[in-house]
Protein backbone atom coordinates (compact mmCIF):
# COMPACT_ATOMS: atom_id res chain seq x y z
CA UNK A 1 0.00 0.00 0.00
CA UNK A 2 2.95 2.55 0.78
CA UNK A 3 4.37 1.83 -2.50
CA UNK A 4 1.56 2.59 -4.27
CA UNK A 5 0.33 5.41 -3.09
CA UNK A 6 3.99 6.68 -3.10
CA UNK A 7 3.02 9.14 -6.27
CA UNK A 8 0.13 10.59 -4.39
CA UNK A 9 2.31 11.21 -1.45
CA UNK A 10 4.98 13.47 -3.53
CA UNK A 11 1.94 15.63 -4.92
CA UNK A 12 0.93 17.08 -1.24
CA UNK A 13 5.04 16.76 0.04
CA UNK A 14 7.14 18.10 -3.03
CA UNK A 15 7.92 21.59 -2.76
CA UNK A 16 7.25 22.70 0.76
CA UNK A 17 4.05 21.37 0.59
CA UNK A 18 4.41 20.48 4.65
CA UNK A 19 5.20 23.21 7.27
CA UNK A 20 9.53 23.45 7.68
CA UNK A 21 9.27 21.23 10.94
CA UNK A 22 6.53 18.34 9.83
CA UNK A 23 8.80 18.20 6.58
CA UNK A 24 12.40 17.85 8.84
CA UNK A 25 10.77 15.97 11.78
CA UNK A 26 7.87 14.24 11.09
CA UNK A 27 8.27 13.52 7.17
CA UNK A 28 12.05 12.47 6.81
CA UNK A 29 13.00 11.87 10.58
CA UNK A 30 9.63 9.65 11.17
CA UNK A 31 8.04 8.58 8.03
CA UNK A 32 10.24 7.95 5.25
CA UNK A 33 12.49 5.78 7.51
CA UNK A 34 10.00 3.35 8.19
CA UNK A 35 8.53 3.89 4.56
CA UNK A 36 12.35 2.76 3.01
CA UNK A 37 12.10 -0.19 5.41
CA UNK A 38 8.85 -1.69 4.65
CA UNK A 39 8.56 -1.30 0.94
CA UNK A 40 11.87 -0.61 -0.54
CA UNK A 41 15.09 -2.60 -0.99
CA UNK A 42 16.34 -5.24 -3.11
CA UNK A 43 14.57 -7.72 -5.11
CA UNK A 44 13.27 -11.36 -3.49
CA UNK A 45 16.04 -13.05 -5.72
CA UNK A 46 18.51 -10.66 -4.12
CA UNK A 47 17.37 -11.46 -0.18
CA UNK A 48 16.99 -15.52 -0.58
CA UNK A 49 21.07 -15.20 -2.15
CA UNK A 50 21.97 -12.80 1.39
CA UNK A 51 19.92 -15.53 3.59
CA UNK A 52 21.79 -18.49 1.83
CA UNK A 53 25.38 -16.67 2.53
CA UNK A 54 23.79 -15.95 6.14
CA UNK A 55 23.14 -19.58 7.13
CA UNK A 56 26.42 -20.78 5.16
CA UNK A 57 28.04 -18.42 7.42
CA UNK A 58 30.21 -16.66 4.67
CA UNK A 59 27.67 -13.19 5.38
CA UNK A 60 27.84 -11.86 9.03
CA UNK A 61 25.41 -8.81 10.37
CA UNK A 62 27.34 -5.97 11.90
CA UNK A 63 23.95 -5.20 13.76
CA UNK A 64 21.50 -1.50 13.22
CA UNK A 65 23.11 1.88 12.75
CA UNK A 66 26.32 0.43 12.26
CA UNK A 67 29.23 2.92 13.27
CA UNK A 68 32.60 2.47 11.34
CA UNK A 69 36.15 3.65 12.50
CA UNK A 70 39.79 2.60 11.83
CA UNK A 71 42.15 0.54 14.12
CA UNK A 72 45.44 -0.83 13.13
CA UNK A 73 45.86 -1.69 9.82
CA UNK A 74 41.87 -2.58 9.52
CA UNK A 75 38.69 -0.88 9.72
CA UNK A 76 37.15 -1.44 12.31
CA UNK A 77 32.34 -1.92 12.96
CA UNK A 78 30.44 -2.37 15.56
CA UNK A 79 26.55 -1.48 16.44
CA UNK A 80 25.38 0.30 19.53
CA UNK A 81 22.29 -2.20 19.30
CA UNK A 82 23.95 -5.40 19.27
CA UNK A 83 25.88 -7.30 22.03
CA UNK A 84 28.44 -8.28 19.41
CA UNK A 85 32.19 -7.17 20.10
CA UNK A 86 33.52 -4.79 16.81
CA UNK A 87 34.40 -6.38 13.66
CA UNK A 88 37.61 -5.88 11.89
CA UNK A 89 37.49 -6.14 8.02
CA UNK A 90 40.64 -5.80 5.94
CA UNK A 91 38.15 -3.60 3.07
CA UNK A 92 35.54 -1.52 3.57
CA UNK A 93 32.83 -0.84 0.49
CA UNK A 94 30.80 1.91 0.95
CA UNK A 95 27.92 1.46 -0.77
CA UNK A 96 24.98 3.49 0.86
CA UNK A 97 23.00 5.77 -1.50
CA UNK A 98 24.64 9.36 -0.28
CA UNK A 99 22.31 12.08 1.33
CA UNK A 100 21.71 15.24 -0.66
CA UNK A 101 23.58 17.81 0.61
CA UNK A 102 24.54 20.19 -1.76
CA UNK A 103 26.68 22.82 0.66
CA UNK A 104 29.03 19.52 1.69
CA UNK A 105 29.41 18.31 -1.67
CA UNK A 106 32.83 17.48 -2.63
CA UNK A 107 32.34 16.99 -6.08
CA UNK A 108 34.26 19.47 -8.38
CA UNK A 109 31.56 20.19 -10.89
CA UNK A 110 28.72 21.03 -8.11
CA UNK A 111 31.22 22.82 -6.25
CA UNK A 112 31.79 25.16 -9.56
CA UNK A 113 28.10 25.67 -10.05
CA UNK A 114 27.36 26.42 -7.00
CA UNK A 115 29.88 29.02 -6.54
CA UNK A 116 28.18 30.71 -9.80
CA UNK A 117 25.05 30.65 -8.45
CA UNK A 118 23.62 27.93 -10.62
CA UNK A 119 22.87 25.80 -7.52
CA UNK A 120 21.37 27.14 -4.97
CA UNK A 121 20.04 24.53 -1.58
CA UNK A 122 16.08 24.97 -0.99
CA UNK A 123 14.85 26.00 1.94
CA UNK A 124 11.62 24.95 2.87
CA UNK A 125 10.41 28.64 4.87
CA UNK A 126 6.74 29.27 5.83
CA UNK A 127 5.46 30.90 8.91
CA UNK A 128 8.94 32.28 10.51
CA UNK A 129 10.41 28.86 10.55
CA UNK A 130 12.56 27.57 7.72
CA UNK A 131 14.17 24.29 7.10
CA UNK A 132 17.28 24.06 4.79
CA UNK A 133 16.99 20.57 2.86
CA UNK A 134 20.14 19.86 1.12
CA UNK A 135 18.56 19.56 -1.84
CA UNK A 136 19.02 21.36 -5.15
CA UNK A 137 16.45 23.89 -5.76
CA UNK A 138 14.37 23.27 -8.98
CA UNK A 139 11.25 24.20 -10.70
CA UNK A 140 8.31 21.66 -11.57
CA UNK A 141 8.59 19.76 -14.90
CA UNK A 142 10.91 19.61 -16.17
CA UNK A 143 13.31 20.25 -13.49
CA UNK A 144 15.31 23.35 -14.08
CA UNK A 145 17.99 24.08 -11.36
CA UNK A 146 17.09 27.59 -9.79
CA UNK A 147 20.28 29.80 -9.42
CA UNK A 148 20.61 33.14 -8.01
CA UNK A 149 19.71 34.54 -11.39
CA UNK A 150 16.65 32.38 -11.53
CA UNK A 151 15.60 29.05 -13.75
CA UNK A 152 18.42 28.01 -15.78
CA UNK A 153 16.63 27.04 -19.13
CA UNK A 154 19.62 25.24 -20.37
CA UNK A 155 19.89 22.87 -17.47
CA UNK A 156 18.22 19.85 -15.85
CA UNK A 157 18.75 18.41 -12.88
CA UNK A 158 16.74 14.46 -11.49
CA UNK A 159 17.64 12.15 -9.05
CA UNK A 160 19.21 12.39 -5.85
CA UNK A 161 20.84 16.25 -6.16
CA UNK A 162 16.78 17.07 -5.81
CA UNK A 163 15.87 14.73 -3.24
CA UNK A 164 14.14 16.37 -0.25
CA UNK A 165 13.20 19.37 -2.42
CA UNK A 166 10.86 16.47 -3.79
CA UNK A 167 10.98 12.74 -2.27
CA UNK A 168 11.44 9.65 -3.74
CA UNK A 169 13.57 10.86 -6.87
CA UNK A 170 16.45 8.04 -6.71
CA UNK A 171 18.09 7.13 -9.97
CA UNK A 172 16.30 4.34 -11.85
CA UNK A 173 13.75 3.39 -8.91
CA UNK A 174 11.06 1.66 -9.86
CA UNK A 175 9.54 -2.00 -10.67
CA UNK A 176 10.37 -3.30 -14.41
CA UNK A 177 7.66 -2.35 -16.62
CA UNK A 178 6.16 -0.06 -14.93
CA UNK A 179 6.16 3.48 -15.25
CA UNK A 180 7.94 5.05 -12.69
CA UNK A 181 8.20 8.63 -11.07
CA UNK A 182 12.19 8.80 -12.14
CA UNK A 183 10.94 7.57 -15.46
CA UNK A 184 8.30 9.94 -15.96
CA UNK A 185 10.76 13.15 -14.78
CA UNK A 186 13.45 11.75 -18.09
CA UNK A 187 10.13 12.22 -20.25
CA UNK A 188 9.70 15.20 -19.43
CA UNK A 189 12.78 16.59 -20.03
CA UNK A 190 13.46 14.51 -23.12
CA UNK A 191 10.11 16.30 -24.44
CA UNK A 192 10.94 19.76 -23.13
CA UNK A 193 14.29 19.19 -25.11
CA UNK A 194 12.46 18.49 -28.41
CA UNK A 195 9.99 20.90 -27.95
CA UNK A 196 12.47 23.45 -27.79
CA UNK A 197 15.15 22.63 -30.13
CA UNK A 198 13.41 20.74 -33.03
CA UNK A 199 16.43 19.00 -35.30
CA UNK A 200 15.73 19.71 -38.73
CA UNK A 201 15.87 16.10 -40.70
CA UNK A 202 19.22 16.81 -42.72
CA UNK A 203 20.63 17.50 -39.27
CA UNK A 204 21.55 15.54 -35.93
CA UNK A 205 23.11 18.71 -34.22
CA UNK A 206 20.90 19.95 -31.22
CA UNK A 207 20.14 23.88 -31.47
CA UNK A 208 21.30 24.80 -27.97
CA UNK A 209 23.29 23.02 -25.56
CA UNK A 210 22.17 21.36 -22.35
CA UNK A 211 22.83 19.50 -19.57
CA UNK A 212 21.76 16.92 -17.31
CA UNK A 213 22.72 16.31 -13.63
CA UNK A 214 21.27 12.90 -12.10
CA UNK A 215 23.51 11.41 -10.36
CA UNK A 216 24.85 11.52 -6.66
CA UNK A 217 26.00 15.32 -5.21
CA UNK A 218 28.93 13.22 -3.58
Amino acid sequence: MLRDVRSVLRTAVDFGGLTPSSHRDEFLGGFVPVCSFLCTGPPMVRLAQARALLEAGVLTLAGPRTRFGAGDDQFVLDSPQVNSPARAVDILFDARTPVADLPADTSGLSQRLRARGVLTTYTNASGGSAFATGGVTVTSSPFHPVGLNGPDPTLYLIGIPSEFTRWFTQVGSGRSRVWSGFTADADAIAADLLAAAPVPAASVTPQRPAMLLTGSPA
